[in-house]
């Protein structure tokens, strides 16, 4: 998978997505880290693609596909093995 370049403006939005979904997971006592980044591991600079749906997923969701191929869903989760292939997901922006 190539990756493509995130405009500032995407990389800005994304930021506010991560955030708000950082806060919301700290708020029902899921993380006890001080940032988005500690809390995901990675920053919002570093994504390529954001999903929505994933097969098998019967609930709305988001998946933060990075630069370097790796999956990791609102929560923090990495998606590993199969759950990372690109095939598993729609591609709702990039």
């Amino acid at each position: 998978m190539t990756a493509e370049i995130v405009s500032h403006m995407t990389v800005r939005c994304l930021d506010i997505a991560m955030e708000n979904l950082f806060q919301l997971n700290r708020r029902v006592g899921l993380t006890s880290a001080d940032t988005k980044e500690e809390f995901y591991g990675f920053r919002s600079s570093d994504v390529c693609m954001l999903h929505y749906s994933k097969v098998g997923w019967r609930r709305p969701g988001v998946w933060f596909r990075l630069h370097d191929g790796r999956v990791f869903d609102a929560a923090g989760i990495e998606q590993k093995g199969r759950d990372a292939d690109p095939a598993w997901y729609d591609v709702v922006m990039h």
